[in-house]
């Protein structure tokens, strides 16, 4: 950025044309010179202006230039003379002459646009493109144009314009050519020219003896082609196509093309004045002219490199004024910017830095432009304009020079890519058609241009200097001398901050002062040392004592300083010195403190001179006045030794010196005077007084001065005593707090960060003094200290886990592309809250630290949109953000800039400016306001100046209170506490710690203030705010519930026996109602055991938070020491974020635990406290005696503590006086004293919600806020719902900061408090029982349904963007529109189902009017895909279809195979409804073959979309799929009438090689995708078999909660519920249902038999085994039956492949099981599974799966080759499970179906009877997903299943294996069971067990542990209860009866406990049997479905 006088002379530069340097002398001494400026000339006119007239002035124009006043257009500062302007003029000013112009041949576009009428377009028709009346009337089109059809077309669309308006080619282009200012300013002959006279031009140039020249010549008459088209075709081939129909050889119109060139040279017009400007041809004056203009030298010899000269500017036919001032000269490679798109990127680059061109505009001229909140626009008089968007751009000569000249700044930009020749000259042609004009020019050693890349606009516009025809970066000198503030007079305080620096000069300059300012005067000293010391000091004492004597007796206050020079231009004493300064220019001295040569000796030297050379009455007076002298540093540039400068001040205050006159004999120490003499200041000197001078002085002048000396100290003391300096402490907490002083209202607060010098950062003090830095949230830094990422701010105060670093790079883009979402996201700050600290000038690792001009050109732009950024209301909502300013040094380059830019947008309100010097803050604002950007008092206002650093810490660290995080406190497993590094917990980013001294290191100034404090955090306890550690810290704020002693029992016996335990994570259960106190339950367990344990609250849910705490157990805990960590104590509540299910968390948590390298591996590590929130809980459904439950309601001991403290409160209000502590303010307090009591709850909200509604905007907000709580569904471990406090704003009106003014009633009911998350602080309902009952209040009120509070809810302007914390706000209002409540049998979340009402009657338009409000706002693609579900119920499919394909549309992937999903459900439905009650004939079913296909192609897609072939998601479209395709055969057989058998259609369908001649050719299009359908339903099943068989969804669960069953539960329940339907449905079509085997090939007999398994249900492995699942004796026989029938059809196939082969060994192993085992042995089974494994397919796996159980089981065949078979069988299963893993892993996706089975056990017969089906276990029929471990301690699982034994092998990692040997010799080799579960003791590595073993595809698992030693196992008897599942018993109701039990179950959910009945509470407690009993009863009469498994 420049200053104004180097605008003023960079102006001046640029625009110095030639100058006519002829003299003229005035003859009237009141004439002054004016240059009028034509043509590149100056002509000097001496004229008066008060006197001359505007036509006398004209009359000399024309006089002395020739030019007639009727074509003279005079233009002044850019506007048209006028006779008020030459008032103004100044010498030597500019006046521009303009000459004008003539017809078309001059103008351009003037006075038309798109707005123009048809009359304007035809007046510019006649006057500017020069038509006569007969040609408009000719072509009578022309006379419709308007502005908006003319710019329509452009100059490309010249035929298409011809042919529109039906006119000549040639009038078509050259209007168009007219309207695109083609000629503007241009000169050439063929202008003149007529269509006739084009043609004698090409006759001459062809001959005329062609017949194809005479039709040629013929056209261009009738075409119209005059000298203007002909003179604008660029080249041959534009010219041929308008001639394209004549068939005319391409060569003759290149030939007339050459000669147009070659004879008509095309020229910048010019006028010809009387007299000749020179000899010179135009050519040559229009080079110098460019020479002059853009500062280049003409060069005529050398190498030269070509290059393009090219002109841009803006492109609208208006200007505005500040297009108006630029035009810019390109010079860069011949073939860039050859084309619009190049040009206009470009120009948008030049349209960045507009600012900076701005700045090359005097000052006068540029503050009338101010800055506009948009970047790129101004105002200027009011109006908001910018450059346009498009450019203009020509060959340099191709305009004039007045065209150029109407520009008031010319620019020069340069491409670095000509240099790359190193050329010396550059040659560039001035026209765009071939010319003889060439421009040889160079540029000018040492000037300085702007240069930019091409490549990279990033780099933006650098101003770089010719060195040696090189460019080179260097630093841009300026005019401005740099001036030294010089130290406040009197200062003798804090020294060290000020520094002087050589070579600036001294802001003050010598004076004689005044009464109220002081004298200064310069002493250059610097010769002196040289002298002796004696001479040395006698010269300092000379000089300091006449200059005080001089000061004394003019009372007047005075510095004299030593080290600065004094000298005068040309003096004898300046010439003789080497090194010549300015005069006030700092040079400083040396003094090296060794011996006589310190500063002691010169205080010595001035005390004994005042003493020795003052009068003896006067010397103790002139001591007092006289200062010693004053030490400033001189700062040396580049050095690291220093100077000094000396001064001394002198202040003669009137009751010291009044009447007396002060005399100095300076003979006593030198020799100079003989006698005393009085001296006085006078000017900038002080001289001695004469005799009779003196006598006037001492009679006349001193009275009157000590009189206004009087007067004067008098004033000042007065003004000392009316100003109230407010103390600067209390400013500070003032400003910073915006008068609240409270520093916990929400606040953004960002920091300007001035840059210390390097002694500030060395001096440590500095440093920690800004330990403020650190504990307050920021919201951004601009620092502009480049090494304060190595040895500044940042590294000492800086949290790089809740940090973003970048520079102002990062928002270096143009502000209308800009997507500042995008930004925020790129900046982390779009899930959570963080610091963004910006590196606003340099940073010492990548970019350089810049002086302000070029900071202002690389990194201006940049920083300027990172303030426009913080200023969006989705960042910092409006003015909520604090700005501090912490002002460190004078380096103020970018500081000024930025602070500017932060008041342009943030005003001023919200700035803290605090500068410890005086100085500092003065130079500061001195700046500012010179340069016009704001006022000294009004920054005065908002700053603390002058306070030490170290007390600015303290006072603003008084406001935030006392940091725990900065000090938190360990215990370690020995007992003692160590104080965790600030570093390491600024790591734990995803937990909270509790300190083990939590709120014990803070301290109060008394007793009183103290119990202030505990008494403010009880209140906002009582209130609804969250409970925080100093309720616990404060005795008896909480009351201990009755669970919680329970609870900490069961918490110490797991804590004090953790190295016993086996798990490494315990989980407690909290399981609680909404507001039941469960968050106060868990934080008083954590407070209690933080001395002994680490305890921490986890906030996020990531993997990372997994390391977290492993890094918290093992920090400073020695792994050498054989003491191990204690465990952690965790507590897992409202999760902010989440990427991990707390499932999958443990188990994270276990296998990360496992892996850590320690000697005590064993036991608990952590103790997870889950708080798991539900709806209503009774006791009885939770059998675990590790859950909780914590419900709505208060046992009598609870009761009477609330009953106490309600009286205490009670008492302490009225002691106090106090309001806040009338508990009936206190609703959660009182909610709990009630015990929930809801007509307390009523009565409370009908008396708050009259006193709101008095106030429009708060009662609208509770009512959104209830609105938003009742209606949002949250998960269990999910954050409160709460409206973001940004979003609110425009809702509650202009008000700035309208929470703290909030009404009484209001802040009862809710809550503001602080968030962690990104969405800033948060508004939320005060209890979770009030929302419901406050909508229900309301809705009486006024009169309303749910629907309207809804519809106004969805058009408030809450949902607005842009506001912080939108997004989440959006999101809580999506879940509110779309997410089921949990448990119920609803398709649609409970706001839409009650507006929707029953569906006996429903009401699904406005249903449906809600879901569209919500996507208009949230443009939600599942909002979307609800609307096409409701839509779809309402049986209007084609407005279902079309919400799902605009769900489709703006999905993402995420949501993609759910939306696809739902899709595929809708067409069916279409389908379903379609062909209801319907038959067809084949010719007529093409439409709805295609939807129901289109519907089978989309779930297909659906399931592509995911990504694991074993997602749940996957599975339910392969589902859907088969579903589909049993729907199409349906409708094929039974709803089509044929002419042909119905057996033809089904064998159609099998047969791929037949089709019934009725429908060959008919359904051409459909047999590929029908024949196609077998095998795609055969895979899906194959896929869904092996998935949901073989693996389970459920581990060993931490958390088993009876209302929140998991969705891939319901899809495991549902799969076994529908499977056999579909399954039966498929087979009866591809299936063999005749027993009879038909005559045929071999082939179709093979056919044939599989058939028959798909019926009898033998074709997987499933199938076959499920035959014998749950099988009772009586049922024996006949499934031994059918399983025979499946053997026999095995074996009738004779090509078998590897399923059927499977299969076999399949139903050999089922009827082994079931005692039927004839005919073949293990052996047998063995030799078929390894003809599987040789065939390498996918049965394999099952192969080694059966050949690893029969293995076990085979005990005929030798130990030495049964091993290495089972060996290789359970590697190879091993294998494929890790790599079933490791693409889980790999493709970042946890699969549902993880857990391998075990489908066998092994049991105590003998062979293949010795295996036990899972079925055959008891409990498993109560749940098929869930196995209940107590089944191990039933008889009949003893009885069943064999025990072996083992050894247990512990590995490094800590992974348990066992150790188990088939044989009785202990030294044979042994088999290694790595999976093992359902371990509830520790077991010591090689410790004996036994256990009971089971068989998965992932190899053998080892269930239920117990030592060898203990073979007493305990035996319980099953009870028919046990054996039976209420589903069965409820599946014996009726659908009617199911639906009226969940409806009786819903309003019961409603009431209180005390208030059900026995048969309501039996109700709930079999809700979910009940839901699934009536889900299966659906399902089996087809009315299903799967759609609430993924919203």
């Amino acid at each position: 950025m420049c200053n104004d006088d180097e605008n003023e002379q960079t102006l001046k530069r640029t625009q110095t044309p030639r100058f006519d340097s002829s003299k003229q002398n005035s003859d009237h001494f009141q004439d002054i010179p004016v240059c009028v400026l034509l043509n590149g000339n100056l002509k000097i006119l001496w004229c008066n202006p008060h006197s001359t007239s505007l036509f006398e002035l004209k009359e000399k124009v024309k006089k002395e230039i020739g030019i007639p006043t009727r074509l003279q257009l005079l233009l002044y500062n850019g506007k048209v003379v006028n006779p008020k302007c030459l008032i103004n003029l100044k010498p030597y000013e500019n006046i521009h002459l303009l000459i004008k112009g003539k017809g078309g041949m001059q103008s351009s576009t003037k006075g038309i646009s798109k707005d123009s009428s048809e009359k304007e377009i035809e007046e510019w028709l006649k006057t500017e493109v020069g038509l006569t009346d007969d040609l408009l009337k000719d072509y009578s089109t022309l006379t419709t144009l308007n502005g908006t059809l003319l710019f329509f077309y452009d100059e490309t669309s010249a035929n298409t314009f011809s042919s529109d308006a039906r006119i000549p080619k040639g009038l078509a282009r050259k209007i168009l050519a007219f309207k695109d200012n083609k000629f503007e300013g241009l000169r050439n002959d063929l202008f003149n020219k007529t269509p006739e006279e084009i043609v004698k031009f090409v006759q001459t140039v062809l001959g005329t003896k062609d017949e194809s020249i005479k039709r040629f010549c013929g056209c261009i008459v009738e075409r119209h082609i005059d000298g203007f088209v002909f003179y604008n075709y660029e080249d041959a081939k534009q010219f041929e196509s308008d001639f394209v129909d004549l068939d005319i050889p391409s060569l003759y119109f290149l030939k007339v093309i050459l000669k147009r060139n070659e004879d008509f040279k095309s020229e910048p017009m010019q006028y010809t004045v009387q007299q000749p400007r020179c000899n010179k041809s135009q050519g040559d004056c229009y080079k110098e002219f460019l020479c002059s203009l853009l500062l280049l030298d003409d060069k005529q010899e050398g190498n030269y490199e070509p290059c393009k000269l090219m002109i841009l500017y803006g492109a609208s036919i208006n200007k505005n004024e500040l297009e108006k001032k630029f035009v810019f000269f390109v010079v860069c490679r011949e073939d860039d910017f050859t084309d619009n798109e190049a040009q206009n990127r470009l120009w948008l680059q030049i349209r960045r830095n507009t600012q900076e061109w701005l700045y090359l505009l005097p000052y006068k001229k540029r503050k009338l432009f101010t800055e506009s909140e948009q970047l790129g626009i101004y105002t200027y008089k009011g109006e908001k304009i910018e450059l346009s968007m498009q450019c203009k751009s020509a060959f340099v000569m191709e305009k004039s020079e007045e065209f150029i000249l109407n520009f008031d700044t010319p620019i020069l930009l340069i491409s670095e890519r000509i240099f790359r020749d190193q050329s010396n000259c550059f040659v560039a042609g001035l026209a765009k058609h071939p010319t003889r004009e060439r421009f040889y020019f160079s540029f000018k050693p040492s000037q300085t241009y702007f240069v930019f890349d091409p490549d990279d606009y990033h780099k933006g516009f650098v101003k770089e200097k010719i060195l040696a025809n090189q460019f080179q970066k260097t630093i841009i000198p300026t005019e401005k001398q740099y001036l030294q503030i010089p130290r406040d007079f009197k200062q003798q305080k804090n020294l060290y901050y000020v520094k002087y620096h050589q070579g600036k000069i001294l802001a003050q300059p010598e004076n004689d002062g005044t009464l109220s300012l002081r004298c200064v005067e310069f002493k250059y000293f610097v010769n002196c040392l040289e002298m002796a010391k004696g001479k040395r000091f006698i010269k300092f004492q000379m000089e300091a004592l006449r200059f005080a004597c001089g000061c004394l007796n003019a009372r007047k206050n005075g510095t004299i300083y030593f080290g600065v020079a004094d000298f005068k231009p040309h003096t004898a004493e300046t010439d003789k010195l080497k090194d010549k300064h300015k005069h006030g220019e700092i040079v400083g001295f040396e003094i090296s403190e060794i011996f006589s040569d310190s500063r002691s000796k010169y205080i010595e030297a001035l005390n004994d001179g005042i003493l020795q050379c003052f009068n003896e009455d006067i010397k103790n007076t002139a001591r007092q006045c006289i200062s010693d002298p004053i030490f400033v540093q001189v700062v040396i540039s580049g050095e690291k030794f220093f100077r000094w400068v000396m001064e001394v001040d002198v202040e003669p205050s009137y009751d010291l010196c009044k009447g007396r006159h002060f005399e100095v004999n300076l003979n006593k120490i030198g020799k100079d005077k003989a006698e005393s003499v009085l001296y006085l200041r006078k000017g900038p000197s002080t001289i001695s007084l004469k005799k009779d001078e003196r006598q006037v002085y001492l009679k006349v002048e001193l009275p009157d001065i000590d009189l206004e000396r009087k007067k004067l100290e008098e004033e000042q003391s007065k003004r000392r005593c009316d100003k109230y300096e407010e103390p600067l402490a209390t400013k500070l907490q003032r400003l910073l707090t915006k008068g609240s002083f409270k520093f916990d209202e929400p606040i953004w607060p960002i920091l300007l960060l001035g840059k210390p010098d390097e002694e500030q950062k060395i001096n440590d003090k500095l440093v920690e003094n800004l330990s403020f830095i650190k504990q307050i949230q920021l919201t951004a830094v601009f620092d502009f200290d480049d090494f304060s990422n190595k040895n500044g701010i940042y590294v000492k105060h800086c949290n790089p886990q809740r940090s973003t670093i970048c520079t102002g790079q990062l928002f270096h883009e143009e502000p209308r592309n800009i997507n500042m979402q995008e930004i925020s996201i790129k900046l982390g700050l779009s899930n959570q809250s963080k610091t963004v600290w910006i590196f606003a000038n340099g940073k010492h690792d990548s970019e350089p630290h810049l002086c302000r001009v070029d900071w202002h050109s690389r990194y201006s732009a940049g920083v300027s949109n990172a303030v426009l950024f913080f200023n969006q209301n989705f960042v910092i909502p409006k003015e909520r953000e604090i700005i501090l300013v912490l002002l460190f040094s004078n380096d103020f380059d970018g500081v000024i800039d930025t602070f500017n830019e932060i008041t342009s947008n943030f005003g001023l309100n919200s700035l803290v400016i605090i500068a410890e010097q005086h100085r500092i803050f003065d130079d500061f604002v001195d700046t500012i306001e010179r340069e016009g950007k704001g006022s000294k008092e009004s920054l005065k206002n908002v700053s603390v100046i002058g306070m030490p650093w170290n007390q600015v810490n303290s006072t603003i660290t008084s406001l935030l209170g006392y940091n725990e995080k900065l000090c938190c406190v360990l215990p370690c497993s020995s007992g003692a506490h160590i104080n965790a590094e600030e570093k390491f917990v600024n790591t734990l980013s995803d937990l909270r710690l509790l300190s083990a001294t939590q709120c014990e290191n803070k301290s109060f100034l008394n007793i009183h203030n103290r119990d202030q404090f505990a008494g403010k955090e009880e209140m906002q306890f009582y209130k609804g705010q969250g409970v925080s550690w100093w309720n616990f810290f404060f005795e008896n704020h909480v009351c201990s519930r009755d669970i919680y002693e329970k609870l900490h029992e069961k918490a110490v016996m797991y804590l004090n026996h953790a190295k016993g335990e086996t798990r490494r994570v315990v989980t407690l259960i909290i399981a609680h109602e909404p507001g039941a106190g469960a968050t106060t339950l868990g934080h008083h367990l954590l407070w209690n055991f933080r001395k002994k344990f680490r305890c921490c609250i986890i906030s996020k849910l990531f993997k990372k938070t997994v390391y977290q705490i492993i890094s918290l157990l093992k920090y400073n805990e020695d792994e050498r020491s054989e003491l191990r960590p204690n465990p952690l104590v965790l507590l897992l509540d409202d999760i902010v974020q989440t990427e991990l299910s707390i499932s999958d968390f443990t188990r994270l948590l276990n296998i990360e635990l496992r892996k850590e390298h320690c000697n005590h591996i064993d036991g608990m590590s952590c103790l997870l406290l889950i708080c798991q929130r539900e709806e209503i809980i009774y006791s009885i459904e939770y059998g675990s005696e590790i859950v909780f439950c914590l419900q709505q309601r208060l046992s009598t001991r609870e009761k009477t503590w609330f009953t106490n403290k309600f009286d205490e409160l009670e008492e302490t209000a009225k002691e106090l006086d106090i309001e806040d502590y009338d508990p009936q303010h206190l609703i959660s307090f009182m909610i709990m004293r009630y015990g929930f009591n809801m007509d307390y709850i009523k009565n409370t909200i009908q008396k708050l919600l009259s006193e709101i509604e008095q106030t429009p905007n708060e009662y609208n907000l509770i009512k959104y806020v209830a609105f938003l709580a009742t209606y949002t569904q949250i998960p269990m471990r999910g954050i409160k719902v709460f409206i973001p406090l940004g979003c609110c704003d425009k809702l509650m009106g202009t008000l700035s900061r309208w929470e703290s003014r909030l009404s009484r009633a209001l802040k009862v009911l809710l809550i503001i408090e602080e968030d962690d998350s990104e969405s800033g602080p948060k508004v939320r309902i005060a209890h979770p029982n009030l929302g419901k009952e406050i909508l229900r209040v309301i809705k009486d009120r006024e009169k309303k349904e749910l629907f309207d509070i809804a519809k106004e809810y969805l058009s408030c302007s809450l949902l607005e963007r842009p506001s912080l914390g939108i997004e989440r706000l959006e999101e809580f209002t999506t879940n509110m529109l779309i997410r089921r409540k949990s448990g119920k049998a609803h398709k649609f979340s409970p706001l839409i189902e009650e507006i929707k009402g029953e569906d006996s009657d429903p009401n699904y338009d406005k249903a449906v009017e809600i879901l569209k409000l919500g996507f208009k706002k949230i443009q939600d693609p599942i909002l979307a895909q609800a609307l096409a579900r409701l839509y779809s119920i309402w049986h209007n499919f084609p407005e279902a279809i079309k919400w799902a394909e605009e769900a489709l549309d703006i999905s993402t992937k995420q949501s993609l195979s759910f939306i696809n999903h739902t899709y595929g459900l809708i067409l069916r439905d279409n389908f379903i409804h379609l062909t209801a009650k319907r038959t067809f004939e084949p010719p007529n079913v093409h439409e709805y073959l295609n939807l129901i296909l289109k519907s089978l192609e989309v779930f297909f897609r659906a399931k592509n979309e995911q990504d694991d072939g074993r997602d749940t998601q996957k599975l339910l479209n392969l589902f859907e799929a088969i579903i589909n395709i049993n729907q199409i055969t349906t409708f094929l057989t039974e709803k089509i009438i044929y002419d042909t058998d119905k057996e033809n259609v089904v064998r159609y369908l099998k047969d791929p090689h037949f089709v019934p001649d009725e429908i060959r050719e008919e359904w051409g299009s459909f047999h590929r995708r029908l024949k196609g359908m077998r095998k795609q339903a055969e895979d899906a099943f194959k896929i869904l078999e092996d998935n949901v068989c073989f693996y389970s969804i459920f581990s060993e669960e931490v958390l088993q909660s009876p209302s929140q069953s998991k969705k891939d539960d319901k899809f495991y329940k549902r799969f076994h519920f529908r499977y056999k339907y579909i399954h039966e449905h498929f087979s009866r079509i591809y299936g063999e249902s005749d027993s009879t085997v038909p005559n045929g090939d071999q082939s179709e007999k093979d056919s044939y038999h599989r058939g028959r398994l798909w019926t009898l249900k033998g074709n997987s492995y499933m199938n076959i085994f499920n035959h014998i699942k749950n099988l009772d004796k009586s049922e024996i026989t006949a499934t031994t039956d059918v399983l025979c029938k499946i053997k026999h059809h095995l074996e009738q196939i004779k090509s078998k492949d590897s399923n059927d082969l499977a299969n076999q060994v399949c139903v050999k192993v089922a009827l082994g099981i079931i005692g039927n085992s004839t005919g073949y042995s293990e052996s047998n089974i063995i030799k078929t599974c390894k003809q599987i494994i040789e065939v390498k397919d996918e049965n394999v796996d099952l192969a080694h799966f059966f050949m690893s159980m029969l293995l076990w089981t085979e005990n005929n065949m030798p130990s030495q080759r049964r091993l290495p078979s089972l060996e290789k069988s359970l590697s190879h299963l091993k294998k494929m499970f890790n790599e079933r893993k490791y693409k889980q892993t790999l493709q970042k996706n946890e699969s549902k179906f993880s857990q391998p089975r075990a489908q066998f056990y092994l049991g105590k017969g003998r062979g293949i009877q010795s295996l036990c089906h899972h079925s055959q276990i008891p409990l498993y029929r109560k749940k098929d997903s869930k196995f209940d471990y107590s089944v191990w301690e039933h008889k009949t699982t003893q009885e069943k299943l064999r025990r072996l034994y083992g050894t247990i092998e512990i590995s490094q990692d800590g992974s348990m294996t066992i150790a188990y040997c088939m044989w009785d010799n202990k030294d044979s080799e042994s088999i290694k069971i790595s999976k093992i579960r359902g371990v509830t003791t520790r077991f010591l590595s090689k410790q004996r067990v036994s256990f009971y073993l089971g068989f998965s595809i992932a190899g053998p698992i080892a269930y239920y542990i117990k030592s060898a030693r203990d073979e007493s196992v305990q035996q319980r008897t099953l009870t028919h209860n046990e054996l039976t599942s209420k589903n069965e018993v409820y599946l014996t109701k009726t659908e009617e009866e199911l639906e009226r039990y969940l409806k009786t179950i819903e309003r019961s959910e409603g009431k209180h406990h005390d208030g059900l009945t026995e048969m309501e509470k039996q109700l709930l407690k079999d809700k979910d049997e009940i839901a699934e009993a009536l889900e299966q009863l659906n399902i089996k009469n087809g009315n299903g479905d799967f759609s609430d498994l993924f919203e």
